[in-house]
């Protein structure tokens, strides 16, 4: 009796690597202009925090573009093995 292996791999394309390094510096980014933004509104007179809350907004979207650009940037390769199966083996599935 024969059995069939397939063997599975998978790896990022040039959209999935971009995605990856996004997925990993947009959090990072957006941590920083949260402290921005505090620094800002601290400002009693002189606070101007609309940048800052914009790169919030762009990075929390950028976040989100990521998580899409890792799902579509992938390759899978299949590779399916015949083997012969064992005498011990073939017991066990009669």
């Amino acid at each position: 009796m024969k059995k069939l292996y397939i063997h599975t791999t998978q790896q990022f394309d040039a959209n999935g690597r971009t995605g990856a390094w996004l997925f990993m510096l947009s959090p990072i980014a957006g941590g920083a202009s949260c402290y921005w933004y505090m620094v800002e509104m601290a400002d009693r007179y002189l606070g101007q925090p609309q940048l800052a809350v914009l790169l919030m907004v762009a990075s929390g979207l950028t976040f989100l573009g990521s998580m899409i650009m890792l799902l579509v940037g992938r390759t899978q390769t299949h590779a399916v093995y015949e083997v012969e199966a064992k005498q011990d083996e073939e017991a066990e599935e009669a």
